[in-house]
């Protein structure tokens, strides 16, 4: 019917991608023609088998206006969604979905959890099980190139260390991981108890402490957490580089 025509944009959060609890969210613009307010429900779904994941109901809609939804990646019950592709749908909430040929703009996109923390050229260094205890992956890149936050999560420890330099550990948002950064320039920029956002900047690499050269040394460390009884990740390398592939 044209008076229940649904139109359907997607801002666009990164080249089609976007991130769990990111700065930047998801935004779902919408609206529909009609001379009369509805009732709407608008859902985000796996593209590959239609699963909901979050659902929201809009009452009283005016039409003719342009609405948004943001999105930064939880679960109805809370807690992160896996990293998959996903896509926005709408309808009545008495009636049918629109139609994918209704759609205008781009509705599908990929979010992940994750962002590689170097934002700069850089190379891999030592790995896991290198000596002197090595616990993580050095990557080299210049000094002053920034650094952020791979995973979002609370500030756990900001300090200094006579081998590691000006450090900083998140414990990450809905896991049971730390994310720790080593050798930073300066003290790292969020203070013990700070809630971070993926892609927000932390610190920047340095070559403080034990270092030889400008680099960023980072480990992963499963639950319950840094030296509080967890144990270090020896796939942090495979884990970076696939970081690396897609951010």
């Amino acid at each position: 019917r044209q008076d229940g025509r649904v139109r359907l944009t997607l801002e666009k959060a990164g080249p089609s991608e976007a991130y769990y609890a990111a700065k930047r969210k998801v935004t779902f613009r919408y609206e529909f023609a009609g001379s009369s307010r509805r009732d709407l429900r608008i859902q985000v779904v796996k593209k590959r088998n239609q699963e909901p994941v979050r659902a929201w109901v809009r009452e009283n809609v005016e039409p003719r206006e342009g609405h948004r939804i943001r999105w930064g990646g939880s679960k109805r019950e809370g807690g992160p969604v896996n990293s998959d592709k996903y896509m926005f749908r709408i309808r009545e909430v008495d009636g049918e979905f629109a139609e994918r040929s209704r759609a205008q703009g781009r509705r599908i996109f990929t979010l992940r959890q994750h962002k590689f923390p170097v934002r700069g050229r850089h190379s891999y260094g030592d790995g896991f099980g290198a000596g002197r205890g090595h616990q993580g992956v050095d990557i080299f890149a210049r000094c002053g190139t920034p650094l952020i936050a791979a995973r979002a999560g609370r500030v756990q420890y900001r300090g200094y260390h006579s081998s590691a330099g000006n450090y900083t550990v998140i414990d990450g948002r809905g896991t049971r991981r730390d994310y720790v950064y080593m050798h930073l320039k300066q003290s790292a920029r969020f203070a013990k108890g700070r809630r971070v956002k993926v892609g927000q900047t932390v610190g920047r690499v340095g070559e403080t402490g034990n270092a030889s050269g400008c680099h960023l040394h980072f480990e992963i460390w499963n639950g319950p957490g840094w030296y509080e009884g967890g144990s270090p990740s020896r796939r942090v390398k495979p884990i970076l580089r696939d970081w690396d592939d897609y951010s």
